[in-house]
């Protein structure tokens, strides 16, 4: 198995990723499968670019986002996208794409989407596809719908994450049932939150010992 670095220390080390997200040792709770897998033996992915893996040539396309680290695979007229991309039925399932970097995400998406040549995209989830624009372009929707869910929740009135995160799940119309979910979503909310940091159309203060979230005028 190859990985780039960040992802090869979870596989290697796979308490990393809910320690993440929950920011400590995680409960119980957090320590299910889909969280928590098996440690399995990761070698380090080359750089991107055209390289050879296992006796074949592929070219690695860096497509952060979804992780901090994340590789497309191309090999001639098939384009692996990994979790940059997402198939139409799993855009509608999980109307809170998971990313760990919003910004990163659409520009990866979007960097992919003028790729000349594929014939054939197989999403990290959901069918192969002949229309690889069809799929950039739906993602990139999906994108830009929960950014604009996670500003409308900010504008709303100024709230920490977690009651950021409700606001957000009830516009989008998404139950939570786990810990997991919730961890996973409050994650989301904080990525985008970033990014609209950076983008100077929301602030952030402390107050009464919360980081609290509030529109910019």
């Amino acid at each position: 198995m190859f990985a780039p670095p960040l992802e090869d220390a979870v596989i290697t080390h796979p308490i990393l990723e809910p320690i993440t997200l929950f920011g400590a040792r995680p409960p119980r709770e957090l320590q299910t499968k889909f969280l928590l897998a098996p440690p399995s033996p990761a070698r380090l992915a080359p750089e991107p670019g055209l390289t050879r893996i296992g006796g074949a040539v592929v070219e690695l396309l860096e497509v952060a986002g979804h992780a901090s680290m994340m590789y497309a695979v191309r090999v001639g007229e098939v384009l692996y996208a990994a979790d940059a991309l997402f198939g139409g039925a799993a855009l509608a399932k999980h109307p809170l794409v998971f990313c760990q970097d919003s910004a990163l995400q659409k520009e990866a998406a979007a960097r992919l989407g003028e790729l000349e040549g594929v014939r054939v995209t197989l999403p990290g989830h959901g069918d192969p596809t002949p229309d690889l624009t069809g799929l950039v372009a739906a993602n990139l929707a999906a994108y830009a719908r929960t950014t604009a869910a996670v500003l409308e929740a900010v504008q709303v009135g100024a709230a920490g994450v977690d009651d950021l995160l409700v606001r957000v799940c009830g516009a989008l119309g998404v139950t939570m049932e786990s810990a997991g979910a919730v961890v996973l979503n409050r994650a989301v909310v904080s990525a985008h939150l970033t990014e609209l940091l950076e983008r100077g159309e929301v602030g952030l203060r402390v107050a009464g010992n919360r980081l609290v979230f509030f529109p910019e005028a």
